[in-house]
């Protein structure tokens, strides 16, 4: 309310916490307030706004030049069409100048059919492409009237009674200047899509380069606002630090999985609390020993494998299920994940994360051996026998070598069943 607040000694500092930015007022040694916390959040504010701007702006130009290039497109295309119309009428111009020049006197097997097709497909795309519909309509026009000229010209040739004076006046005066017609509105309609495709051109060069100076500009005040906040950001860096690798400290200690890291050369130089739980002994006792110390001898050379690999590799995470030995002597079936942060200054290893899946292998254990065997005998069921036949054909066909089958039966056991039920011969 403009009241002085009166400070025996030193800026004093206290938080605002009902203002939506957190803002800090700060109370002088002289009595005046000065509102020190809203510029940090402005320029936060402010970058995302600019941010935001000038993705949006990024995002509606490659809307429009895309739009307009593909309107550009378009019109090349329609050129394009108006190109094949021309062709086309000039070949019924060619059928009439090779019956007049007497080259073409079997006027009854000319087949035009297929180019008078073609050329009402072209007419009809066209149509489609032509937005405005006057350009096309004026081409159709002069099409029709030159392709209904030059019919009743060649009925005029094929006819006998027709006088040859008769038959050259029709040409001088209706189907010559119809086709001239013809030329002069596909040539108009060329020039008008022609226009078109250059201004939708300029507009896209236009917009591109406008584009570009304002993208410039935006990302020059973004990257002002980015400097200034990053300044402010690395004061908070190192209190931050402190407190992640408490964090971290304390998740690893409880965490169900045991953590260890490990040197380049598989030495043990870290290991959680959990370790303990899985391998049965401290976890101090595993530092300065070798991984590969307590891993089965049958998976030595594929862990050897899995560790050379998430070495050679720093961006991908090497997975293994392996056994390794307890303290108190048994072996135990574990999931390994190994990540490479050797590069990494804060870790400087082999972060490795394992728990017990020996109920797991267990169960799977299990679970195979019910899907491929009798439960009553233990015999391989049809399913295994199958894929043991197939294995044994696909050896014998490649060593040339005959596969037997056995076949064993019991005679007359369908009796016992039937008789004495299934229980008493499962018995």
């Amino acid at each position: 309310d403009g009241t002085d607040l009166v400070c025996p000694a030193g800026p004093v500092s206290m938080t605002a916490p009902s203002h939506p930015f957190g803002a800090v007022f700060r109370v002088r040694a002289s009595g005046s307030l000065r509102w020190t916390g809203l510029l940090p959040a402005l320029q936060h504010a402010s970058s995302w706004v600019v941010l935001v701007l000038a993705l949006s702006i990024a995002a509606l130009a490659a809307w429009l030049i895309g739009d307009l290039q593909s309107y550009a497109d378009h019109q090349r295309q329609t050129q394009l069409v108006l190109g094949d119309i021309e062709r086309l009428a000039g070949e019924l111009r060619f059928f009439e100048l090779e019956v007049r020049s007497g080259w073409r006197l079997d006027i009854e097997n000319m087949n035009l059919t297929p180019v008078l097709h073609s050329l009402e497909r072209k007419l009809f795309e066209l149509e489609r492409r032509d937005d405005n519909g006057d350009v096309s309509f004026r081409v159709r026009e002069a099409v029709q009237q030159y392709t209904s000229n030059f019919d009743h010209y060649l009925r005029l040739v094929s006819g006998q009674e027709h006088a040859a004076d008769e038959i050259e006046s029709w040409v001088r005066e209706r189907t010559r200047p119809s086709y001239q017609l013809l030329v002069e509105a596909v040539a108009q309609a060329s020039l008008y899509f022609s226009v078109q495709t250059s201004r939708a051109l300029h507009w896209v060069n236009v917009g591109s380069k406008a584009t570009i100076a304002i993208e410039a500009l935006l990302i020059g005040v973004l990257a002002l606002l980015v400097h200034r906040i990053r300044r402010q950001e690395e004061q908070h860096l190192t209190a931050e630090r402190a407190r992640s690798q408490a964090r971290f400290r304390s998740l690893v200690q409880n965490s169900s999985d045991a953590i260890e890291v490990v040197d380049r050369f598989g030495t043990v130089v870290y290991a959680s609390d959990s370790v303990q739980r899985i391998v049965g002994r401290p976890p101090e006792t595993s530092l300065g020993r070798s991984l590969f110390n307590s891993v089965h001898p049958e998976d030595l050379e594929m862990a050897r494998e899995r560790y050379a690999e998430a070495l050679a590799n720093p961006d991908q995470v090497a997975q293994a299920e392996l056994r390794i030995q307890r303290a108190d002597g048994c072996w135990i079936w574990i999931e390994i994940t190994a990540a490479n942060l050797l590069d990494d200054p804060n870790v400087e290893g082999m972060v490795l994360n394992f728990r017990d899946i020996s109920d797991r292998k267990r169960l799977e254990k299990e679970l195979r051996q019910m899907a491929l065997h009798d439960p009553l005998t233990g015999l391989a069921n049809r399913r295994l026998f199958l894929d043991l036949l197939a294995r044994a054909l696909k050896e014998g066909r490649r060593h040339g070598e005959p596969v037997a089958v056995c076949y064993l039966d019991v005679d007359g056991f369908k009796t016992v069943n039937d008789s004495l039920g299934h229980q008493t011969g499962d018995q």
